[in-house]
């Protein structure tokens, strides 16, 4: 999701829940089978196949659990094939073993700043970044914020994600509180358009923070309204995994759960 775009470039930001990055399995809740990460020699020349059509100028990642991890990411995957220009924020615990991480092409963009935005069972991690050839300085700098959502869907797991939610918005409120370029991605795990997670996101009363949902600008036919916005009642409300969101949704495609991965379709 994002509120604003530079106006001076283009930039491809693209988000990835890479899945366990040399991490071992996991199995919970017990009992269960316990599932295998694909292996990192597997798994790189696949990213590496995406990373070299994507080119992204900022790809962020779930699920990868140390420093030395991002600097295998950075060095088999994102500068590889003659790349050499890519860089990754300093990697901080989010409190628990499955991490994220940011990594920017240094070419275009500077790291001003990072900090942390506390959440159960995970943390936000926030970047600021600076556009290094932005001819406006209104236009110049915009904020990532970036974390993972905790799965599941008990009523226990709604009211989680919504408190993440809300912490999210109430630490642009204290911190920020003025209208920017403010992108909020990763592993969501939320399941339909009436999670209160959600809304906290997209029907924020301060104007300047509220996130717009850029699926939106994909599937609307009124070229007038390029964002779905929470408080826009007559379109794309209801459970994600269905029929009409096919070609736009990010959830995992696959049927059945393979390699740590969800299922479901």
């Amino acid at each position: 999701m994002y509120s604003q775009v530079l106006a001076y470039d283009t930039l491809n930001i693209i988000h990835y829940n890479i899945l366990r990055y040399g991490l071992g399995g996991i199995c919970s809740p017990s009992p269960c089978t316990l599932c295998t990460p694909l292996p990192l020699n597997q798994k790189n020349p696949y990213l590496k196949t995406f990373i070299d059509y994507a080119l992204p100028d900022i790809f962020g990642v779930n699920e990868i659990g140390s420093t030395q991890l991002v600097k295998t990411l950075l060095g088999e995957v994102m500068n590889t094939s003659g790349r050499t220009y890519y860089k990754a924020a300093v990697f901080v615990a989010n409190g628990n073993d499955i991490g994220d991480a940011i990594v920017y092409n240094s070419n275009k963009l500077k790291l001003i700043s990072q900090s942390v935005i506390a959440c159960s069972p995970r943390s936000f991690m926030i970047y600021n970044f600076k556009h290094k050839n932005s001819l406006s300085k209104d236009s110049a700098t915009f904020t990532v914020i970036l974390g993972h959502l905790k799965a599941g869907s008990t009523a226990q797991d709604i009211v989680d994600k919504s408190v993440c939610a809300t912490n999210i918005m109430d630490y642009l409120k204290t911190n920020y509180n003025i209208r920017g370029n403010y992108f909020v991605m990763g592993d969501f795990n939320i399941y339909n358009t009436n999670e209160n997670g959600y809304l906290n996101f997209i029907t924020n009363t301060n104007s300047g923070i509220n996130f717009y949902d850029p699926l939106y600008a994909l599937m609307s036919s009124n070229s007038s309204r390029n964002f779905y916005q929470g408080n826009n009642n007559t379109f794309a409300k209801g459970v994600w995994n269905q029929p009409q969101f096919a070609q736009y949704h990010t959830q995992c495609a696959a049927k059945s759960a393979i390699n740590c991965g969800s299922g479901g379709g």
